[in-house]
This record gives structure tokens, C-alpha cells and sequence, in this order.
């Protein structure tokens, strides 16, 4: 009751330098604060298109003349007489009318087949069924992490409109916007584009090596053929680089901020000398003091976390680069960060102010 009256006591009589203090840390915080979900969210993808047997996986990028589904399948026909299972993407960059403005898209043709090896999540909706897919039917599916990507929402790509039906999660999507092969055909005819085949070999590969691979698919110009852990290799340098970007940006916007709240507190708890130097003549020992510096700026602290968390909901509308809340596991991440840095600062700065002195010294100085 004691620690707590006195904590109410402060927070009421320097209700201005606190609303201060919550100010620069929600400034402070938010920042690194997306930061960490965009990791959070990189690491969430980086799992989820992890094969479960990675060496019975090879992945073929080429380009190649678009034809009709169902043309192309039978030239990738080499892959279903030697047992092995396949998916493909394509990637296309155009002009789409997407959130009330034309921008630059990047949009791909897959199968369903491309998604299941790959790794996905239906986060709404659903995927285009096959019947749709060999009517090259006017639907989509798009990426998740965009405010104005809704289900039943309308895109218009390359002059068509294109009904959204489904929201997924998919680190190899290759771009916001999924049609189908049948409807890219029909959009742009032969031309020559990207394509990326995921080739699974359920009963192992037995005698078939990436040369036979490469020898057995009439394409036209294949730029690589990885299988197993070179699959990953520059997708995680990628997002190795990816990861300490965002750490380095966020440490140089955090580490200031702390240190201006070591100076803001430092400020205040030497406004607050007389009180202190009362307490201690009442018996309140230095742990107690400090206990109770604390408590209060935690106090602000989660005040400050609670801004930072009603500021994210226009925050992630806005961004395209943040398409997820902080999650449990990052918000009390970062309260135990504040709470050590609180913690820490509020040691230096008890040690800082009494040193040696007595409490007849520091009454007197606060004359």
C-alpha cells in the first residue's frame, strides 16, 4: 500500500513530464515495433515454405513461350512418365488498378499443385478450382498483406477485371495477384515469361540427376536447376539480409530513444529530491526507492506500449510492408525489454543521485 500510494502520488503531481514520458517512448517504439513484425512475419514465411523432405525436391526456373494449360502440361509430360510430381508458377509485371490508383504489380499463373509443395495458408477464401483453371475463369487470389485486398473485391489487371476469391500466405507467390495459366494465356498470348516448376520426387530419385532433368523438359532457356538445401541458399541470404537490415534501422531510432528517456527520468527523479530524500529519512531504503522508480515508469511504459498498439491499426492499413499485429510472443518481448531498460536506468540514476551522500544532503540540496 505504501509503494502504492506513493507511485499514484507521483504519476498525479508530474502528470506532465510523465505524459512526456509516454509520448517519447510511443514515438520511440513504434517504429522498431513494425520492424519486429515485418521479422516476425519474414521468419513466419521462411518456416512455411520449408519442404518436410527437402532432398526429394528440385526446383527448375526458366523462361519460356505461355501456351494453354493444358499444351504445357503435355511438355512437361517427361516428369509424369518417370513418377515424379510437379507444380508451376510463371511471373508477369504490368500495370494494375488496385486500392483506387494504377501502380506497377507483379501477378503470376500457378496450379494448385505449385501451392501444396511449396507451402501456403488460406488465410480467406479459397483457390481457384480446376474447372476454373482450364476456363481461364476471371478470378484471383492475392497475397496477404494489404488493407484493400478483400474477398469480392475487384482488380483490374491489363484491361480485364478480375474478382478476388481467395487470400493466401505464400513466400514463393511471386508477386500480389494469382490467375490462372488459361487467363494470362488468353490476356497476353505467346509471349515469353518466367517460369518456376516444383518437382517432387515421392519415391526418391533414384538414377535422376538434375541433367536428366534439364535433358528431359524441352524448354526453352533454363537459368538454374537446384535441388535439396541449394533450394534455400540465396532465398535465406535473402532474408538473412533481409532480418539484420530491419535490426540495424531499428536499433538506430531505439537506442536514442532510450537514451532520452534516461535523460527525461533523470530530470524528473531530481524534481523529486525532496520527496526522496523524505522517504529515506522515514526509513525507505535505496532497493525501495528504486522499486519504486520503477514501478512508476513501467507504469508509462505500458501506457506508451497501449498508444503504440492503437496506432498500429492505421499503421497496418496503410503499410504494405506490415500485414500482421505484434502476437503475443512479440508484445511481451518487448515489455520485458522496457521492463530491464526501466529497470536499469532507474539503478543508474538512484546510484547517480545519492553516491554517498546522506539524506541530510540531499534535503538540503533540494532547497
Amino acid at each position: 500500500m505504501f509503494y502504492l500510494t506513493n507511485i499514484k502520488g507521483s504519476l498525479i503531481y508530474h502528470k506532465v513530464i510523465n505524459l512526456i514520458v509516454v509520448i517519447t517512448l510511443a514515438i520511440g517504439m513504434l517504429y522498431p515495433l513494425g520492424m519486429a513484425t515485418i521479422i516476425r512475419e519474414i521468419v513466419i514465411d521462411r518456416d512455411l515454405c520449408r519442404y518436410h523432405d527437402v532432398e526429394n525436391h528440385m526446383i527448375v526456373d526458366c523462361f519460356d513461350t505461355l501456351t494453354p494449360l493444358e499444351e504445357y502440361r503435355d511438355k512437361l509430360s517427361w516428369l509424369e512418365v518417370n513418377g515424379l510430381e510437379y507444380g508451376m508458377i510463371t511471373y508477369y509485371i504490368s500495370t494494375a488498378y488496385v486500392g483506387g490508383g494504377f501502380r506497377q504489380v507483379g501477378f503470376s499463373s500457378y496450379t494448385n499443385e505449385y501451392l501444396e509443395q511449396e507451402g501456403y495458408r488460406l488465410v480467406e477464401g479459397r483457390l481457384l478450382t480446376e474447372e476454373e483453371h482450364e476456363q481461364g475463369a476471371p478470378y484471383c487470389l492475392v497475397s496477404w498483406g494489404g488493407s484493400e485486398r478483400r474477398i469480392g473485391d475487384k482488380i483490374n489487371v491489363l484491361g480485364n477485371e478480375l474478382e478476388v476469391v481467395g487470400i493466401v500466405q505464400c513466400p514463393m507467390m511471386f508477386g500480389g495477384i494469382m490467375v490462372s495459366q488459361n487467363w494470362l494465356y488468353r490476356t497476353i498470348g505467346n509471349s515469353r515469361i518466367q517460369f518456376r516448376i516444383s518437382i517432387h520426387a515421392p519415391n526418391g530419385w533414384g538414377d535422376i540427376t538434375q541433367g536428366d532433368v534439364r535433358r528431359g523438359l524441352p524448354l526453352e532457356e533454363i537459368s538454374a536447376v537446384t535441388r535439396g538445401e541449394e533450394i534455400y541458399k540465396e532465398y535465406y541470404e535473402s532474408i538473412d539480409q533481409q532480418i539484420w537490415k530491419r535490426l540495424s534501422s531499428s536499433l538506430m531510432v531505439l537506442i536514442p530513444a532510450l537514451c532520452s528517456l534516461a535523460a527525461i527520468l533523470f530530470g524528473k527523479v531530481m524534481e523529486q529530491k525532496y520527496q526522496i530524500g523524505l522517504r529515506m529519512a522515514l526509513g525507505a531504503t535505496k532497493r525501495q526507492i528504486v522499486i519504486e522508480i520503477f514501478f512508476e515508469n513501467f507504469i508509462l511504459f505500458i501506457a506508451a506500449f497501449c498508444v503504440d498498439m492503437v496506432l498500429f491499426i492505421p499503421v497496418k492499413r496503410i503499410s504494405t510492408l506490415v500485414s500482421m499485429y505484434p502476437g503475443a510472443a512479440l508484445t511481451a518481448i518487448f515489455l520485458l525489454f522496457g521492463a530491464v531498460s526501466i529497470l536499469l536506468i532507474s539503478i543508474v540514476i538512484v546510484a547517480v543521485l545519492m553516491g554517498k551522500r546522506q539524506v541530510c544532503e540531499i534535503l538540503k540540496e533540494s532547497q
